[in-house]
């Protein structure tokens, strides 16, 4: 096996929790049981006799550790013999488990005309079709999959000396019932082509930008392809308000605190402010957790407010150009918890009560004309 696909191999596994570790050995198509169970007794650990267990998962079941776990694989692997194209599947399949350490960015497909539906949702037909496009421009070798009711393509780029580098590729993630598709970060020089080749995929007419960017691939998902369910409807899609009216709820009897004789006692001022910052968040965000977004750009071409200025002057009557960002773990969460406690105030204007349901976190604010 070259040297490359072997250091390439162990930072791929390195780079795995242990918890993703069966699901990728059970999906990668490079090893046969048969090979770890020569293996294992090299570790001292008896592969389970069980026909529904596999032997990976006997070998990640033991008291064995990560490294020598990654150290026996690798060694399979060795004498099985490793081809180029099973470490760009196996590459798929960490990315698969591990998405958010990619940065993602959707667009929305276009078509005017009626489409096929079985060949748009053929995923050997689309991989075939992408490939076909894309060879024609770029030495490239591309590896499919399905996952989550998705199709998943790695997009590998020819590197200096045929070799392989992870940081080469592009992945995309495509739900053929809907009209978005998701990609990684391509290379300026290789977009047109890229594209070229979705559009024949897919039989659009075009591909645009959604404006929406994130590492959080599920949170992406939801808000494009749940987008009028998100806020306080959200509830109707989880089902969460659809209880049997015939069963009585018994919630368990709560033990008895020393403060519940204080907060007799207790008055709270502001249970009319409360009760209303509670209902317009409701109202806004609804109570379950919200999509995760790392960032929240809005570029601003308005007149300035809030300064009372003559009207002879420039600055009074041009707009005023500016960009303001929200940057965080979860930027509407944390909208969300801000105005919990005050420091914004409410009701808040829909570029920042919407975004969950507008699909987008970048914006361009403007006066009406």
């Amino acid at each position: 096996m070259p040297r490359n696909y072997s250091k390439e191999l162990k930072k791929i596994l390195r780079s795995l929790k242990r918890e993703h570790l069966s699901y990728v050995f059970e999906s990668w198509d490079c090893l046969a049981n048969a090979d770890i169970e020569e293996l294992s007794e090299s570790i001292n650990v008896r592969v389970a006799l069980d026909p529904n267990t596999s032997a990976y998962n006997s070998i990640l079941e033991s008291n064995t550790t990560r490294k020598k776990v990654i150290d026996v694989i690798c060694e399979a692997c060795q004498n099985h013999g490793l081809h180029k194209k099973d470490i760009a599947d196996l590459d798929l399949l960490s990315t698969q488990v591990q998405p958010d350490r990619k940065r993602w960015s959707v667009y929305e497909v276009l078509r005017d005309n009626d489409v096929n539906g079985d060949q748009i949702r053929n995923p050997d037909l689309l991989c075939e079709r992408f490939g076909a496009q894309l060879s024609l421009h770029i030495k490239h070798d591309l590896c499919m999959r399905v996952h989550n009711r998705s199709i998943w393509l790695r997009v590998g780029f020819e590197a200096k000396g045929n070799g392989f580098r992870r940081n080469n590729a592009m992945f995309i993630v495509f739900h053929p019932r809907s009209p978005y598709l998701i990609t990684t970060p391509v290379k300026k020089k290789d977009r047109a082509a890229i594209f070229q080749a979705l559009l024949e995929m897919l039989d659009a007419d075009d591909i645009v930008e959604s404006y929406l960017t994130g590492k959080h691939l599920a949170s992406l998902e939801s808000m494009t392809l749940n987008k009028h369910s998100q806020g306080s409807f959200s509830k109707y899609r989880l089902n969460q308000v659809d209880g049997n009216p015939l069963v009585k709820s018994r919630g368990k009897k709560r033990k008895r605190s020393v403060l519940d004789d204080f907060n007799i006692h207790t008055i709270d001022e502001n249970v009319k402010d409360q009760k209303r910052t509670k209902d317009l968040l409701d109202n806004a965000f609804g109570s379950n957790p919200q999509p995760k977004l790392q960032k929240l750009e809005y570029q601003m071409k308005t007149r300035l407010r809030g300064v009372d200025l003559p009207s002879n002057l420039d600055i009074a009557r041009d707009p005023f150009r500016c960009t303001v960002e929200f940057e965080g773990v979860s930027v509407i969460e944390g909208i969300r918890e801000l105005s919990k406690v005050g420091l914004a105030s409410l009701p808040l204007p829909s570029h920042l009560s919407n975004v969950h349901s507008l699909a987008k976190n970048r914006f361009l604010l403007a006066d009406k004309s």
